[in-house]
């Protein structure tokens, strides 16, 4: 369980990073409208929410 749980925030991770990576390239070639930086920054900030969750549960798990 723990193992799985660790697979799943490493996942979210490489997510957050290639999401990142994308509004980064966004910014740069100047097609950042708002909806589109907004609609990313939500996707990141949810799944910086969902790793949080992740991190927590597998903590307790360690208890």
């Amino acid at each position: 369980m723990k193992e799985k749980i660790r697979h799943l925030i490493a996942e979210k991770l490489l997510k957050k990073g290639e999401a990142k990576m994308s509004l980064r390239r966004l910014i740069q070639i100047d097609g950042a409208t708002n909806e589109r930086v907004n609609r990313l920054l939500d996707y990141i900030r949810s799944l910086e929410e969902d790793i949080e969750i992740l991190e927590k549960i597998l903590k307790q798990l360690k208890q």
